[in-house]
């Protein structure tokens, strides 16, 4: 017998508290992105990888407030996808993504 798992929209919030990671801060970068609200997101690693996505994201709209201290940066992430396009005074953006 399969057990069915019903996943509903609600009320979340929390902290999570994730390992410092470059791959990890740009799936955190990038789901924020898509949250319709302010996402804080605190230690992140300032890897190349992660300075490219962050240039990426802020070419496309996405507004990243920045708090830097030693290796790491806190990151508030306001706006997201497709609202953030609308800001956009062109149709289209190169956007240079790096290695990552």
């Amino acid at each position: 017998m399969k057990s069915v798992l019903v996943v509903s929209p609600g009320h979340f919030s929390k902290t999570l508290n994730i390992p410092t990671s470059k791959s990890y801060a740009n799936r955190l970068l990038i789901l924020a992105s898509l949250y319709p609200q302010d996402i804080h997101l605190k230690n992140i690693t300032l890897a190349q990888d992660v300075i490219e996505l962050i240039k990426a994201l802020s070419l496309i709209g996405i507004t990243l407030e920045q708090q830097p201290h030693e290796n790491f940066v806190d990151i508030i992430v306001k706006g997201s996808f497709p609202q953030c396009e609308e800001k956009l005074p062109v149709s289209s953006v190169e956007i240079p993504t790096g290695d990552g």
